[in-house]
This record gives C-alpha cells, structure tokens and sequence, in this order.
C-alpha cells in the first residue's frame, strides 16, 4: 500500500541522524523515524489516527524532543493512554 510521508525535521546526535515524519496510509496517518547510524537505516512507523492534525502534533514534539526508534512505542502509548 502506498504511504505518503511530509518531512518535519532532523536531529543530528553523536554517531546518528534522526529524520522525523508525519505519515498518511489510506486513511490513517501517523509519524515515522528514521535513524542513519554509519552503515545502517533503522525506520520505525506508527499509524495512530484519523486526523491529520493529531499526528502532525506528535511528530513535531517527537522533532523537538529528539526521540529515537528506541522509545517510540513507549511515547506512543503514553501518548494515546
């Protein structure tokens, strides 16, 4: 299926590059990080919403608060809960 994915920012921190985005599948949208370490990709993506919005507000605080595929699901939980 295809994903659509708006870029929010990208965090540089020791050996490691974050990239932050908001995604749209059909009708969900959610946020996906994605780490470059040297010579790996890690990508990690969450689906959690209907509305734009409220996965927009997600990923630009998961942006700010340089969150890493590491504690993602942990956020997104609380975050939901």
């Amino acid at each position: 299926m295809l994903m659509e994915k708006q870029y929010i920012g990208q965090c540089e921190i020791p050996n490691m590059t974050i990239r932050y985005y908001m995604i749209k599948q059909g009708i969900y949208y959610g946020v996906e990080l994605v780490e470059e370490q040297r010579d790996k990709l890690i990508c990690m993506s969450e689906l959690i919403s209907e509305v734009a919005e409220v996965a927009l507000s997600l990923a630009e605080k998961l942006f700010k608060n340089n969150v890493t595929t590491i504690t993602l699901t942990d956020i997104i939980d609380d975050w939901i809960g």
